[in-house]
């Protein structure tokens, strides 16, 4: 991987938190909004 992927990589995580981290919590949202009764999440 180039170095300045990796930096930009290295980057973002210090703003955002890690990519494994935020994946986990999108997924336990979508878990969350799927199981609400009536609820769909649309795809466009």
């Amino acid at each position: 991987m180039s170095s300045l992927i990796s930096k930009t990589l290295q980057d973002r995580e210090e703003v955002y938190g890690s990519f494994e981290a935020n994946a986990e919590i999108t997924q336990r949202l979508i878990n969350v909004i799927k199981s609400a009764p009536g609820q769909t999440l649309c795809r466009t």
